[in-house]
């Protein structure tokens, strides 16, 4: 599938790509922080072709995560945050993910659904990827 966000980043830098709040990032920002989420996921041992759940509200670390996921050539595997922890561990079961990320908000539910499940705990979606770390994949 063409990487459509790598594309806008190079013919449309500067263009405005994503606001959230009173954050304003452009095509080439958010490609960054896509970049720096995918090298992210290989650090935590994510391949091609590996499930990484998601659990979190709308948020800039969504937007990101759902790019970084497709770009690392993961599978995202995105769960309804309305489900109980007893509910998402079924799900979590079924899946087997290579890596599940929870914000904050759901970081206590992802957490006893994993455990429920016989999984390795929830990694936070913020630090998944975190440009601070300057770990970046070429794209």
């Amino acid at each position: 599938m063409p990487d459509w966000l790598a594309h806008r980043a190079a013919v449309l830098p500067g263009a405005e790509a994503l606001i959230a709040g009173d954050e304003i990032l452009t095509y080439a920002d958010l490609d960054l922080r896509v970049r720096a989420f995918a090298g992210g996921l290989a650090a935590n041992g994510v391949k091609p072709g590996d499930r990484v759940v998601l659990l979190a509200g709308n948020s800039l670390d969504f937007a990101v995560a759902v790019h970084g996921v497709s770009r690392a050539g993961a599978v995202l595997v995105p769960l309804n945050t309305r489900l109980n922890p007893a509910e998402l561990a079924v799900q979590l079961a079924g899946v087997q993910p290579a890596l599940t990320l929870a914000d904050s908000l759901f970081m206590a539910n992802a957490t006893e659904a994993a455990s429920l499940a016989g999984i390795a705990p929830p990694v936070p979606l913020a630090l998944a990827g975190d440009p601070a770390a300057g770990v970046l994949v070429d794209t």
